[in-house]
């Protein structure tokens, strides 16, 4: 009996031991590990410090920390992890060492004191890992939000410029050519009057094309965003785009609209452009018939604007979001080309998706998606 339990007991110690080695074995593979004693001497170092060190072991337990510190952290911050580490604390944080050769890294250091039995801190053990990399991309990430931010400035001034030294001359081409119109319509040929209303025609598109990319530049300067009665915004752009629905004899439907959070006059801009879009590209010979529906979803609020207009071929599912894209020409129907690259852009920054499908009417309908909880 007894030597069935100290056969017992011997493969139940075996396996604990093979269980800790496999952990080291593990352990050794991704990270630096010290054991020192509670003055710092280093009692134990294992490969990976030394390969990340440039030392030997014999170096590293004869010269101990001081050979892989810098001084890039002031005698307190030393100072500071080892009174933690001394009054049997786990300290965390990060640090800047160097190698022998002079090379630095960045680690994540912790240190975690082991107790004896009578409750003395007898050793303390270090786990160090590397994370340079996880450096060098913060750093990037603040390069880049940094070129971002001068990017936005350069934007912004080019907004000023457009919105002023842009709009002026097309202010002084239309009122000159619409004045010469007045003054020698009546002495113009037919070909003379043409080039006029060309000219006149051109300067109109410019400044509406103007005025569309200062509104997508704006897009996202609304910063604060509310709980919003989408239902009330339908019924305004409805009520906006009256004379273009009683012109076409349009008919609207709208069913149950939620409150969403977001940003009032950017989703305005969304309802404004959908609907007068399935306005705008109609059938000839049939009157506009729009529904504008909602369905609820786990994590986002999903709108649709069905019509029964010309519709829309599925190879260009990506180009008409994209800025300055049409489909037709200027003759056909009138526009910039912007309107629905603001969609998107306004639903991204609502964290949703925008995207159409062709329906049973022969028409369009637009899907458009609000995240519910957006950080």
């Amino acid at each position: 009996m007894i030597l069935k339990q100290k056969v017992e007991l011997e493969q139940s110690y075996n396996a604990i031991n093979q269980e800790l080695v496999d952990y080291k074995y593990a352990i050794d593979q991704v990270m630096s590990v010290t054991i020192a004693s509670p003055t710092q001497k280093i009692l134990y170092v294992n490969d990976m410090f030394c390969e990340t060190s440039g030392y030997s072991r014999a170096e590293i337990l004869e010269g101990g920390y001081r050979l892989v510190q810098t001084d890039h952290h002031p005698p307190e911050f030393y100072e500071g992890m080892g009174k933690t580490a001394s009054k049997g604390q786990v300290w965390k944080g990060e640090l800047l060492n160097k190698s022998k050769s002079g090379k630095t890294r960045w680690s994540h250091l912790t240190i975690v004191p082991f107790r004896n039995s009578e409750g003395e801190i007898y050793q303390h053990l270090t786990f160090e890992k590397d994370i340079s990399l996880e450096k060098k991309a913060e750093e990037l990430n603040r390069q880049y939000v940094h070129e971002l931010k001068n990017r936005n400035k350069e934007l912004q001034e080019f907004s000023y410029i457009a919105s002023h030294d842009l709009q002026e001359p097309l202010r002084t081409i239309t009122n000159y050519s619409g004045l010469f119109s007045k003054m020698y319509k009546s002495t113009l040929d037919k070909q003379g009057v043409e080039i006029l209303q060309f000219i006149e025609s051109a300067a109109t598109r410019m400044q509406t094309l103007i005025h569309d990319i200062l509104d997508y530049s704006r897009i996202g300067k609304e910063k604060e965003k509310t709980e919003i009665d989408i239902k009330s915004i339908v019924t305004q752009v409805i009520e906006d785009l009256s004379a273009l629905i009683n012109e076409t004899n349009a008919k609207i439907k709208v069913g149950n609209l939620p409150t969403v959070h977001g940003a009032e006059t950017e989703i305005r801009i969304v309802f404004q452009n959908l609907i007068n879009n399935a306005i705008k590209f109609r059938k000839i010979d049939e009157t506009p018939s729009i529904e504008i529906e909602y369905k609820e979803e786990k994590t986002n609020h999903k709108f649709y604007i069905i019509d029964n207009g010309i519709g829309i071929a599925p190879q260009y599912k990506d180009k008409i979001f994209q800025i300055f894209q049409r489909l037709h020409k200027q003759s056909e129907y009138t526009g910039t080309g912007i309107g629905l690259a603001h969609c998107k852009k306004i639903i991204e920054r609502h964290k949703g998706e925008i995207w159409f499908e062709p329906n049973d009417q022969q028409g369009t309908t637009f899907y458009f998606t609000i995240k519910k909880k957006q950080v």
